[in-house]
């Protein structure tokens, strides 16, 4: 019987000890599985913030693409401007050397009168032209 209490005794610690074994494995997986709660936590917490910032640069790059098109526009105006600027230019050249060529044809008239006789001229002062001599 000593023999068997003896036994039993020893399963009992045996038991006891497996006993405080669980616990404290128990306690250890307590506290990891709240470091892993909290570590959740907080990459839950960088996630979100992480979404915030996707949406802002998001809308950031929306609007520099908005302005993009503005400036494209602008420049496609402003090219269309030159270009008929550009057209209105060479016309106001063509104008001036017609232009020169008139002036240098009235200076070449002029340079060259056509000899009148003293008498034409008094007659021409006092006839009125009628067409007819």
């Amino acid at each position: 019987m000593k023999l068997k209490a003896a036994a039993v005794g020893s399963v009992l610690i045996i038991m006891g000890m497996g006993y405080l074994w669980y616990e404290a494995s128990l306690a250890q997986l307590e506290t990891q599985l709240a470091r892993t709660e909290a570590n959740l936590t907080v990459e839950q917490e960088a996630v979100s913030q992480l979404g915030s910032l996707v949406v802002r640069k998001q809308e950031q790059l929306d609007r520099s693409k908005k302005q993009l098109a503005q400036m494209i526009q602008a420049r496609n105006a402003a090219e269309a401007r030159f270009q008929a600027i550009e057209v209105v230019h060479a016309q106001t050249l063509e104008n001036l050397k017609q232009l020169q060529k008139q002036d240098q044809e009235l200076d070449d008239w002029s340079a060259d009168p056509v000899p009148v006789s003293a008498d034409d001229w008094v007659r021409n002062l006092i006839t009125p032209a009628t067409g007819s001599d």
